[in-house]
């Protein structure tokens, strides 16, 4: 077991945080996530357990009586795909974040297949700026193809979709 006498950002802090950040876990599909801290904290720590929610807890058990506890969110927020338009865009729903941010967001889709890269466009003659500002309607996911079969041979109804991870 490892003993952490400081606390630095160096190079090993940076790799772990870019590892965290580059961890693809949208809403519903924490796994990914999950696994990395039990690992990471497996290796710190003398007992790691899940409960039937997924949540993932970490304790240096009979070492101290202090108790620390660290709570963070392990999935990201989302896009679910709710439609295909006959001209290839495809139309989503948002899952924990507000549309006003996605536009020009690049985007990675997560299909059966892999993940396909897309950007959010939006619909100039929305009401953006205006008080209503862009809804979910004003927007869409384009995968740079330009037809209904080629977005569908990629891409399925129900499929999430999260800002692509950048460090």
């Amino acid at each position: 077991m490892m003993k952490i006498d400081k606390w630095e950002f160096d190079t090993a802090a940076q790799s772990r945080l870019e590892a965290l950040t580059s961890i693809v876990s949208p809403t519903m599909e924490e796994m990914p996530m999950a696994n990395h801290l039990r690992t990471q904290w497996g290796e710190l720590t003398n007992q790691v357990k899940t409960d039937v929610m997924g949540n993932v807890y970490a304790s240096l058990v009979g070492t101290h009586p202090l108790q620390v506890g660290m709570v963070a969110h392990i999935d990201t927020v989302a896009l679910q795909i709710t439609y295909i338009q006959h001209g290839g865009y495809l139309q989503f729903r948002c899952i924990g974040l507000r549309p006003h941010v996605l536009a020009g967001q690049p985007v990675s889709v997560l299909t059966a297949n892999g993940v396909v890269q897309g950007v959010v466009g939006f619909d100039p003659t929305s009401q953006y700026g205006q008080p209503k500002g862009l809804i979910e309607d004003d927007l869409w996911i384009d995968l740079g193809v330009n037809s209904y079969k080629e977005v569908s041979a990629l891409v399925q109804i129900g499929d999430l979709a999260v800002l692509t991870p950048r460090f």
